[in-house]
């Protein structure tokens, strides 16, 4: 499995360095191009002109973050679930633990979603729009690093009182 792992890490990297290379050789023309627009521009206008050209640059590279960052997530839940089924046929009892596990975290992200506001909170000198869903998830991530806070201080405290 180690191996499979060490593949898919290498592909992963390579997409980087293609993309890197993507940015530097082929935008350099876009943002040569849009440097060499500027040259004639008044000083206000370049001004604008630079926020637009910076703007439209890196919203390629957010976009492409973005797109690494999911997939990765689903390589790894992939890998896991992969993982899982590869345990439930070797160790069942193995797979029943890991169930359970999974069941818990599911039912702690349910306890804190219904515990969660969908109040949004005044933020003073901002243009961001936040709606009620985003407010909701916002505070059920919360919660659940609360619950999570909790329940490893208690573990803590565990390990301190069989020491």
């Amino acid at each position: 499995m180690s191996k499979k792992f060490k593949i898919v890490n290498y592909i992963i990297l390579g997409i980087s360095v293609l993309a890197i290379l993507q940015f530097f050789i082929a935008d350099f023309g876009f943002l040569s191009e849009g440097e060499a627009a500027m040259q004639k521009m008044e000083p206000d206008e370049k001004v604008l002109a630079v926020s637009s050209l910076a703007e439209e640059w890196g919203a390629i590279i957010f976009q492409y973050t973005v797109l690494l960052l999911v997939l990765c997530a689903l390589g790894a839940v992939g890998f896991s679930l992969y993982n899982f089924v590869l345990s439930a046929i070797d160790k069942p009892k193995k797979a029943l633990r890991t169930g359970i596990v999974v069941l818990g975290i599911g039912a702690m992200i349910f306890v804190a979603y219904v515990v969660a506001s969908d109040a949004i909170p005044p933020i003073l000198g901002s243009d961001i729009v936040i709606t009620n869903s985003i407010a909701k998830w916002v505070d059920t991530g919360l919660w659940v690093m609360y619950i999570t806070l909790g329940f490893t201080l208690l573990s803590v405290f565990n390990s301190f009182i069989y020491l």
